[in-house]
């Protein structure tokens, strides 16, 4: 199931997708209650779920894989080496619902839980910048919710932490950054302060720098550096701003 689930990802088929779910349904079906790798198994079909409705955004799938997690979770124990990484994936889900159906619920709940998994993963651990990195973008979500700007200065310090923790030429760097300079891009435009602007500038500049060519995401990280660009010729009226703007958009 595992080997099926893998190979889905890095090659994409669906007939994979579809034989690891069966193999994990038969495992957790003929696995006994009480054996030891039974929450291990659950997990792992929990997971396969998630993937299928990424596939096909089938929700039923979505609901079982949260209510997986969260009965896996439950019988968890405390300081437990794999309740970190059951939390992030309960986290992830309810992030995910919360981005499909718009249920405050499910956001709030999504930003209690990844605030546990940062206070569980202990200082230099790899997972430790990934932990940041997912709060700044829940409570970045709850910023274009109601527009508090706590939750605003929150995500910045979350993705700067984020940016302290990754390695250099770490894969996470350059989506941290591109995050980092969103968020200072959007209190530029909520306080108009010139340092924000700056800052996301950099931090853009930085995230297209480390984006490889052909990777899927440098479009708009691109854009979003134009964007910034713009905003600072429209406040300085520097010429060199909106030359690079246009190259940035055209490239």
């Amino acid at each position: 199931g595992r080997s099926f689930g893998t190979r889905y990802r890095h090659a994409g088929l669906l007939d994979d997708l579809d034989r690891a779910n069966s193999i994990f349904e038969q495992v957790v079906e003929s696995t006994p209650q009480g054996h030891p790798e039974q929450l291990a198994r659950l997990f792992r079909l929990g997971i396969a779920l998630c993937d299928r409705f990424k596939c096909f955004g089938e929700i039923p799938d979505f609901e079982r894989a949260i209510t997986i997690f969260q009965g896996v979770i439950e019988l968890t124990p405390d300081g437990h080496s794999e309740r970190p990484e059951r939390l992030h994936s309960l986290g992830a889900a309810l992030w995910d619902r919360f981005q499909r159906l718009g249920e405050l619920e499910d956001l709030e709940r999504a930003i209690e839980i990844r605030r546990e998994v940062i206070e569980l993963t202990p200082d230099g651990h790899p997972e430790e910048p990934r932990g940041g990195c997912v709060l700044g973008e829940t409570v970045r979500g709850r910023f274009k919710r109601f527009g508090e700007l706590g939750d605003l200065e929150r995500a910045i310090a979350a993705f700067q932490r984020g940016v302290e923790l990754t390695a250099k030429g770490h894969p996470a760097q350059s989506r941290i950054l591109a995050n980092l300079g969103i968020v200072f891009n959007e209190r530029f435009h909520r306080l108009g302060e010139l340092d924000d602007l700056e800052c996301a500038i950099a931090a853009k500049h930085r995230a297209v720098e480390l984006t490889s060519e052909g990777h899927a995401e440098l479009p708009q990280r691109l854009n979003s550096l134009g964007v910034a660009l713009n905003d600072r010729f429209g406040r300085l009226g520097d010429m060199d701003d909106l030359e690079r703007a246009i190259q940035t958009y055209v490239r």
